[in-house]
Parts: C-alpha cells; sequence; structure tokens
C-alpha cells in the first residue's frame, strides 16, 4: 500500500491560524511558528514550537485512525504513574476545518542504521514496556473506544500472502543477492508448517517497529510513538520488534525480562517483522528515502537471522 496522498492540504500559516482561533489560550506568549516534522501513512505531522506536535490526517478517511490514536494516548495518560516509557498527553483538538490533534512532544527522532551494541541496550526497555501493555485489562481498553479489528492481522495465510507478494516483488527488482532472497524464501517456507494461534485479547500497540521508535542523539531508545493502529487482539504482533531491532545476540535477555514465550508465538512475530520489513523497503523505492530504505535492509537482515 502506498502512503496516502492528501485530500485536503494545508499551508503551515494556514495551521497556524487555526491554532491561533482555536487554541490561543494554550499560547500566552503567542502561537509560535508550525513547520513540517514528519509523515506517516495517514497522517502529517508538525511541530508547534519546541513543546508541541500536530497531528493531521491526509484524508477524511483517515480521521477514525487519528481518533483512535486519541483514545489510546487518553488511556495511556491514565496509567501514567505506571508507564515505563514516555507517552504523548493531549493538550487540544478540533473537528474543524478537519479533525487534528494537539500534542506534547517527546524528545527524540525515530532512528537510522543503528549499530547492535546500541539496539541490544533496548532489549530490557522495550522487554519491560512491552509486558506492561499486555498484562493491561482489554476490558478498560474497550471502555476507552478501543477495539479488536475488523480483520485478523495475525491471520496465517493473510501472513504469507503478503510476505509472498513481497519476496516476490524484490525478487524480480533484483533488490537483494540470492543469498538474501534464499534467507528470506527459507523463512517464509518454515512458516508454512506454523500452526494458526489461538486467539488471545490483550492491548497491543499494534504496529511496533523502528520507524514508530524514538532514540535520542545517542540511538537510544526514548519512547514508542503513533498509536493508531492499537487494537486488542495476539501479543504476536507486537513482538515482531524483537526480529527487526533487537539484535539476535540480545534476544534472550529481551526473552528473559518479558517472560517465557512459545515457540509458535516466535514464529509468528519473526513473520510478521519480515513482513514490515519488506514493505518499508518497497515503500522507500516509491519515495526514495535512502535513509529508510538502509534501516529496512537492516531490519531485513535482523529478521532473517538466528531464532
Amino acid at each position: 500500500m502506498e502512503p496516502w496522498k492528501a485530500e485536503i492540504e494545508f499551508t503551515t500559516n494556514e495551521l497556524r491560524s487555526v491554532l491561533i482561533q482555536q487554541a490561543e489560550h494554550l499560547f500566552p506568549a503567542g502561537v509560535p511558528d508550525v513547520r513540517p516534522y514528519g509523515e506517516g501513512y495517514s497522517q502529517l505531522v508538525y511541530t508547534v514550537g519546541p513543546n508541541y506536535v500536530l497531528r493531521v490526517p491526509k484524508q477524511q478517511t483517515a480521521k477514525q485512525n487519528l481518533l483512535n490514536g486519541i483514545r489510546m494516548d487518553q488511556w495511556l495518560q491514565s496509567r501514567l504513574r505506571s508507564c515505563p516509557l514516555p507517552t504523548s498527553q493531549i493538550v487540544w483538538m478540533s473537528d474543524e476545518p478537519i479533525m487534528m490533534a494537539l500534542v506534547t512532544k517527546i524528545q527524540g527522532q525515530t532512528p537510522g542504521v543503528t549499530s547492535e551494541s546500541i539496539r541490544g541496550e533496548s532489549a530490557e526497555q522495550l522487554a519491560i514496556f512491552l509486558r506492561w501493555l499486555h498484562d493491561q485489562s482489554a476490558d478498560e481498553l474497550r471502555d476507552y473506544g478501543v477495539e479488536k479489528p475488523s480483520y485478523i492481522r495475525m491471520e496465517r495465510n493473510h501472513l504469507i500472502k503478503g510476505v509472498s507478494e513481497r519476496y516476490e516483488f524484490a525478487r524480480q527488482q533484483q533488490w537483494f543477492d540470492q543469498v538474501q532472497l534464499a534467507e528470506i524464501h527459507h523463512v517464509i517456507e518454515s512458516f508454512h508448517n506454523t500452526a494458526p494461534l489461538e486467539l488471545m485479547n490483550v492491548p497491543l500497540h499494534g504496529d511496533v517497529h523502528p520507524l514508530n521508535l524514538l532514540v535520542d542523539d545517542d540511538g537510544r531508545l526514548t519512547a514508542i510513538i503513533d498509536w493508531d493502529d492499537a487494537y486488542i487482539g495476539h501479543p504476536a504482533v507486537d513482538l515482531s520488534i524483537v526480529y527487526s531491532w533487537i539484535p539476535e545476540n540480545s534476544r534472550s535477555l529481551f526473552w528473559k525480562c518479558y517472560g517465557v514465550i512459545d515457540e509458535q508465538t516466535k514464529q509468528y512475530a519473526r513473520m510478521t517483522a519480515l513482513y514490515i520489513g519488506l514493505h518499508i523497503h518497497w515503500s522507500t523505492m516509491i519515495t526514495n528515502d535512502a535513509k529508510r530504505e538502509k534501516l529496512a535492509r537492516q531490519m531485513i537482515t535482523d529478521c532473517i537471522s538466528g531464532r
């Protein structure tokens, strides 16, 4: 899927005017400049001074994505005392001229290619956070309006089809050498023998991968962002970060901190990581984003190495 094209475009001056009209009370010294900050599949993100981020859907149909993320932010805010990582706090929302949300800015930036030693340092931190998240009450999350998705993201045939299509396209385009292609193919073929997952209902981030991490200037983890895909389901989808970010020699530390996980869940997590890595790599060929392309290659290399 290509990143969504903006249906309604705003200049930074127009967005600042919206804030002046509707949220000026938040800025006693005046509304600061609005500057482009990032772009996701369904949203444009802007900084508003040093302390805030403005999130704007690209299309009206992306409104539900943003709303889901807002509900998740509200749920996380209700658990600030126990949450192991910083989370954004919503300070203002509007439906006019399109739904948008102003949230506090968490310090950090999305990572590029990062050394194994630095990534390995985040194993314990990520394990503690995900264990905390997956131990929370799904019923309480439903009270905030976050539900199961309308489709099963971890459905076995869905994963096989998605990864196989992206693998075949990468093979045709000769994006990887023959050794790498053989290793990717081996992961896919091995997954064919994995039984379907039993249903589980735990709170999930739903899209944990390196582009949704924030790191400091030294590459060390500061936060997990972009909760728009949060839902209730099987923890394997979040555990894919083990295979897309944490190097092989640090995975045992992650599992030690997170807790015992069966081999079937690990296989689904690994296949999900491969799906995400191949998908991000494919998207960089459209956007010509060299930094992300290198990161996607790192993700895929990690995924096909070890267990």
